[in-house]
């Protein structure tokens, strides 16, 4: 995110959401900032810049495990609803799979508008 505010031109960030991948919250990938950090600075810097909300892992995610749950999210993003309830309706549907799929859905917030 370092020197996007020296980026001329139209603001290339300029989205409604933006959905961060989970394996680019890792630990080991970042070194330096601890788990709140690898959250709140990429989303900070995307909304500066005009995004309107950013969808994050709080914690290391892996894909397959997620699948079900992105694919209800996107769908329900495409369906009109804002980020912030696409999120909730698929944590809830992938909540309601048990152990498993409650820790799948709490490994994901959203940040920004509602």
């Amino acid at each position: 995110m370092h020197g996007l505010e020296s980026v001329p031109g139209p603001d290339p960030l300029d989205a409604g959401v933006v959905r961060l991948r989970g394996h680019d919250q890792a630990p080991a990938r970042t070194g330096v900032l601890d788990r709140g950090e690898q959250v709140t600075v990429p989303a900070a810097a995307l909304l500066g810049r005009g995004t309107g909300s950013v969808v994050a892992p709080v914690v290391p995610v892996f894909d397959h495990p997620t699948t079900n749950l992105m694919v209800r999210y996107h769908k329900r993003l495409a369906g009109g609803c804002s980020p912030a309830v696409a999120l909730a309706d698929a944590q809830v549907t992938a909540a309601s799979g048990g152990p498993d799929g409650w820790s799948i859905a709490a490994g994901f917030v959203c940040i920004g508008a509602a």
